[in-house]
């Protein structure tokens, strides 16, 4: 049994994609997954996506609720995996009262309280490092019920062995990328651009830095370069910012039209947690990225190497150019991406490390 707060939307953010993978990943060891959306919504679209997959899911109105659901299919199952620790909270309980020896598998998407802290820091906000020790308490507590941990960041294995003394539980958890077969050129290629969902705020943060602090340097030492804008739940005052050289796209289907077209995709994330599943798809597309130090972190992507780490909006605009205008640089950047997202992140591999967390 596979449980996440609602169905995978692999179109509208990063851990639905990573949710699809996993179930896939799981599937090729030669297990039936049983999919519960913790809100027990249904959705055609997204519905149909997992019964093509061969997934069974279990949703409103045939069950009531999550725990109806869970409780009607905890007889069939071997194992049961969670995504997010409030879901653990809510269903730890009755897999416990049902069999002591259940085994849980808890992949917590990311940290969430390390996410909170550096937020916290970024806005020098003592309530959110007020909630950020809510959250952490929360989650290490969670972390010490279950039996398996999975993160995709090595930095937050070494956080959560730090809070519950153990590393022997805490696995990586695998993340796959493909690369396509033919990758445009430099010259094929055209604009800026930034992808992100904007329920995180982190994304919302992102672009309001880079239009209001980078694009105007950019403008200044006049080499025009323009910027798209891409994600789902896109806020009405992003609008504002419409003109000549930024475009503002809003919610795209298909990646192919963001990872395909353009010459540079950037990611300036001042806080988060986990990996960045964009950025390791820009690299796999042979997109090169320039990306904050948040952003690159866990990717596998080296500075000057594989991608560009820019901090100050001067060296974001020095950094983009680069990438923008030299096309010998662009090449080396680009091709260095991609081989780090067919070495590090095959489906071979992953399977393989999904065999041995299990």
């Amino acid at each position: 049994a596979m449980i996440d707060r609602s169905l995978p939307k692999p179109d509208q953010d990063a851990g639905s994609y990573a949710a699809i993978t996993e179930i896939s990943l799981l599937q090729s060891l030669g297990y039936h997954i049983v999919f519960i959306p913790d809100d027990c919504l249904d959705s055609p679209k997204y519905t149909s996506q997992l019964h093509a997959l061969g997934v069974e899911v279990l949703f409103s109105p045939f069950f009531f609720s999550s725990s109806v659901a869970l409780n009607f299919i905890l007889p069939s199952v071997c194992a049961v995996y969670i995504t997010r620790y409030q879901n653990v909270e809510k269903h730890i309980k009755a897999i416990r009262t049902f069999s002591a020896h259940m085994p849980i598998i808890f992949n917590n998407a990311d940290l969430h309280f390390l996410r909170e802290i550096r937020q916290a820091n970024v806005l020098a906000s003592e309530d959110l490092l007020q909630k950020a020790r809510k959250t952490r308490d929360r989650e290490v507590k969670v972390m010490e019920q279950v039996d398996a941990i999975l993160t995709y960041s090595e930095y937050e294995q070494a956080v959560i062995t730090s809070h519950i003394f153990r590393s022997d539980i805490i696995h990586k958890c695998p993340w796959v990328v493909e690369v396509p077969n033919t990758l445009p050129g430099f010259d094929e290629r055209y604009g800026i651009a930034f992808l992100g969902g904007y329920e995180h705020s982190a994304n919302i943060d992102a672009v309001v830095f880079f239009i209001e602090q980078v694009m105007p340097i950019l403008r200044a030492e006049g080499q025009p370069i323009s910027v798209y804008i891409y994600g789902s739940n896109m806020p009405e005052a992003f609008k504002k910012y419409s003109s000549d050289d930024i475009f503002i796209e809003g919610y795209v289907e298909s990646i192919d039209d963001v990872y395909l077209k353009h010459r540079v995709f950037i990611a300036p994330l001042f806080f988060g947690a986990g990996v960045k599943g964009k950025v390791l798809s820009a690299a796999a597309y042979g997109l090169p990225c320039v990306l904050s130090p948040i952003a690159i972190e866990s990717t596998g992507l080296a500075h000057s190497v594989s991608a560009l780490v820019a901090e100050t909006p001067q060296q974001w605009a020095d950094y983009v150019k680069r990438l923008y205008f030299d096309e010998k640089e662009w090449s080396v950047i680009a091709g260095n991406g991609t081989t780090v997202a067919k070495t590090l992140y095959s489906f071979t591999k992953a399977k393989s490390m999904m065999e041995s967390i299990l």
